[in-house]
């Protein structure tokens, strides 16, 4: 069952979040008992589907890896660090979990993932596009573009991840329609432990095939790489060009001074980005400027 569809497991954050920040707070093994009885009160679930939602995503996150149940407790995985934000642990479990040979179109974190792979590729869902996601045009863009198929109750929950992940951000509010653009830069903020893995300079392709290892829905990636073979939309970019989505991240991060945009005239395989202005320039090398 696919976790963007709300009446499955994993679909629902606010409890996600509710059960993390116990387990993080009271820096202790509870039982599964012990979180019930405080994450879901007797007298709270108005329904035999809200009774049942509880035990349906801590069951979830355990199998996903996020949590540990051993004892008759459960706990946070050992493969995070305490200051690890729940956002990361979430994207890192589910992506450890996504096969290769995934049909695109499968259930927990599948559809999830080729729905943002496609949109993330798609220049006009940016700043530097004219246009918007939104909820009631979701569906029928995924239909149209991929094989994906999603219900009509899945929209909501699809944005709400792609926020919360790192993957779109909030624009602003039209009458009833919440819109919001593709924009990985908080995702790629998470990872460039990762990406530099301590060395401080590293040449823009070397960096982008980095990334894309770690993020495979990110351009080159080979999930990404699987959805766009099945889009109707098709992208020629030419001289090593990367996606608007990708640039603006890039862009966002180098003027945050996260990272910053080196160009030597000895590097043949420099990259080219869009800037917010609509040109375009050629990076050559990607330096770490965070702090130590």
């Amino acid at each position: 069952m696919s976790i963007i569809n709300n009446a499955h497991a994993g679909s629902s954050l606010s409890l996600l979040c509710l059960i993390d920040n116990l387990l993080i707070r009271l820096k202790k093994t509870l039982s599964f008992e012990e979180l019930l009885t405080i994450c879901r009160p007797i007298g709270l679930p108005k329904n035999e589907n809200q009774e049942g939602k509880f035990n349906e995503t801590l069951n979830f996150w355990i199998e996903e890896g996020l949590y540990i149940k051993e004892d008759g407790g459960i706990k946070l995985s050992q493969l995070y660090k305490k200051e690890d934000s729940l956002s990361y642990r979430v994207l890192n479990c589910l992506l450890s979990n996504l096969s290769p040979e995934s049909d695109l179109n499968g259930n927990r974190a599948e559809r999830l993932f080729t729905s943002l792979a496609c949109l993330l590729s798609i220049d006009q869902y940016t700043f530097y596009g004219e246009l918007y996601i939104e909820s009631n045009m979701l569906a029928e863009k995924l239909s149209n573009e991929t094989v994906v198929k999603i219900n009509s109750n899945s929209p909501p929950t699809l944005i709400a991840y792609a926020v919360f992940l790192g993957f779109f951000e909030y624009i602003d509010k039209v009458g009833i329609s919440t819109r919001y653009i593709c924009d990985p830069t908080r995702a790629i903020e998470n990872i460039l432990d990762n990406v530099f893995a301590g060395e401080k300079e590293l040449q823009g392709k070397v960096f982008i095939n980095r990334l894309s290892e770690i993020l495979p829905i990110l351009d080159g990636g080979y999930y990404r790489r699987k959805v766009e073979a099945q889009m109707q939309t098709k992208h020629d970019r030419i001289n090593n060009e990367i996606s608007a989505s990708l640039s603006h991240a890039l862009f966002r991060l180098n003027v945050a001074n996260k990272i910053g945009f080196v160009d030597r005239a000895d590097n043949r395989e420099s990259l080219t980005i869009r800037l917010p202005d609509g040109e375009r320039s050629r990076i050559s090398w990607i330096a770490d400027r965070r702090e130590s």
